[in-house]
């Protein structure tokens, strides 16, 4: 879906949601250089490739079968982070309406250490 028009319509709807798409190719690319993907996640194909070549050669020349082989691969990530950041506001007021409530019994503690 990322390389129709309905893409772009999407992301300039969507500015509040951070979009991330799914491998490199040169279309996505240039939908992350324009603003209309906010990360890229993509794998490396030749990498891939020349990987399996090489384990399937070395098979070949040890004469020897091969059940199950897991080859790890590396992954491409690309960010696109602003350059100018919204300010940070930081609320630790954690307690919300409980400070009426620490007000009434610490105004009830008070009263009754005066009033004995």
């Amino acid at each position: 879906p990322m390389l129709g028009v309905n893409w772009e319509n999407f992301a300039s709807q969507h500015e509040n949601i951070i979009l991330v798409g799914t491998d490199s190719s040169s279309a996505q690319m240039i939908l992350l250089q324009r603003g209309y993907v906010d990360a890229l996640v993509g794998q490396l194909p030749h990498e891939m490739g020349r990987d399996i070549v090489r384990t399937l050669v070395e098979l070949q020349q040890v004469n020897s079968s091969v059940e199950t082989e897991v080859l790890g691969t590396n992954m491409l990530e690309l960010l696109r982070v602003p350059l100018v950041l919204p300010p940070v506001d930081m609320n630790y007021n954690y307690i919300g309406g409980f400070v009426i409530l620490g007000y009434v019994c610490f105004a009830v503690v008070a009263a009754l250490s005066i009033g004995f």
